[in-house]
């Protein structure tokens, strides 16, 4: 990784539950693929947010694409 890199991960949750549980939810998938690539040797200054259920991908819930982690790098 380039030094002095960042990495922005945001996550998203599908419509099950409430708006709080699926922000906790979104930053809690997002501190899973933080600490995912820091176990990989990532060496980056992480920036962690949540959107929950706010911004669908996708209008069916079965298909689980909702429930995901957006990452963004910068050099």
């Amino acid at each position: 990784m380039h030094p002095g890199a960042s990495i922005s991960l945001v996550g998203h949750a599908d419509e099950e539950g409430g708006d709080a549980a699926n922000l906790q939810l979104g930053m809690d998938r997002a501190g899973k693929v933080r600490d995912l690539l820091s176990s990989m040797g990532v060496s980056a200054s992480f920036t962690l947010s949540s959107r929950g259920e706010r911004v669908p991908v996708s209008s069916t819930p079965e298909d689980g694409l909702n429930r995901r982690v957006e990452v963004r790098f910068q050099p």
